[in-house]
């Protein structure tokens, strides 16, 4: 017997909580997924990524970034920033700063995370200002140059992917790792010319910035 399209939204959000509900505390191995909610009580499962999502995310983390207390930026705000922040103490988070171009979405999904000064939600202009040719304005990949800090996580799961990967060759700390969802992209692989890739795993790609590229701006901060 058919029990409805109503009905079967119901059964279906049960079984997901039941499943959250059993799955471990620990950052590293869950749990496995999270419901970031939305307007109109729509809600964005992070297993639509796959189960081993915000697993492998925790993973990469601690196993890349260096032991202190993690600077994360991160492009593509939503179910990892939910994840990170609720996970903080665990996966040793000291702030992070999250971009997206969405505005409305941004302020839809605000009331998910708890109080916490250490999250910076941003909101950028895909394309930014254009004034003139000497137009000072940033956007929504290079806004982080503005920020003052150098990161020791840099997650690039938004839009404008290798705009970001030039961003984050220029922030991340040479003991940092840089994190590339969906990297299998033909069009991404340029990133290679910017980072060394320590780990392809089903999620993402951990890379970090080449030693060639430390030097080039080391040199450059030098000289202004």
């Amino acid at each position: 017997m058919s029990i409805g399209l109503s009905g079967w939204i119901k059964s279906g959000r049960a079984r997901l909580a039941r499943r959250t509900a059993a799955a471990p505390a620990d950052a590293n191995s869950g749990p496995r997924q999270n419901l970031l909610a939305l307007d109109g009580g729509l809600q964005r499962p992070s297993s639509a990524y796959g189960d081993d999502y915000l697993a492998e995310l925790s993973r990469a983390i601690t196993q890349y970034a260096p032991n202190r207390p993690r600077t994360v930026l991160e492009w593509g705000a939503g179910n990892s920033t939910l994840h990170m922040v609720n996970h903080r103490e665990a996966l040793d988070i000291g702030s992070i700063y999250s971009l997206d171009s969405d505005a409305s979405y941004l302020d839809a999904i605000r009331t998910n995370f708890p109080a916490w000064d250490g999250l910076h939600l941003h909101a950028a202009d895909l394309i930014g200002t254009k004034l003139s040719d000497r137009d000072p304005g940033f956007n929504y990949s290079g806004l982080p140059l503005t920020f003052g800090v150098e990161f020791d996580v840099v997650f690039i799961d938004g839009r404008r992917r290798m705009e970001c990967a030039l961003t984050a060759a220029q922030l991340v700390r040479p003991d940092g790792v840089v994190l590339l969802h969906d990297y299998r992209r033909e069009r991404y692989q340029i990133a290679r010319l910017l980072f060394d890739v320590i780990e392809d795993g089903s999620q993402f790609r951990a890379m970090r910035v080449r030693r060639e590229i430390i030097t080039a701006r080391s040199s450059t901060r030098s000289a202004r």
